[in-house]
């Protein structure tokens, strides 16, 4: 996680004025799968699974299989080790001085 994830995260946090991690397993990979979502503009409320369901009805007004409000909400809940592993992260990934990832 040291090598790719939080650089990754401390990266983009350092160019956008808006940053969130997330995770999911993803079957194919037979793992959790980390991400990292970056915008200038506000983010949607991790915490409010009602947003979420509500904007799924509005927009795509179906059922999902796999994606709701409670899937949102535990996507961004991070385990302890990643929410540490964030906060203690100092490096930056620039053309300048590059972190290779192992």
């Amino acid at each position: 996680i040291q090598e790719c994830f939080t650089t990754i995260f401390n990266t983009l946090d350092s160019v956008f004025e808006n940053a969130k991690a997330a995770q999911v397993h993803i079957p194919a990979f037979y793992t959790l799968w980390g991400f990292t979502l970056a915008s200038d503009y506000p983010l949607l409320d991790a915490n409010n699974p009602e947003i979420v369901d509500r904007l799924l009805s509005e927009r795509i007004g179906e059922s999902l299989k796999f994606y709701d409000g409670i899937t949102h909400t535990n996507m961004f809940t991070l385990p302890k080790f990643i929410r540490q592993g964030i906060s203690q992260e100092t490096r930056i990934n620039r053309d300048e001085s590059p972190v290779f990832m192992v």
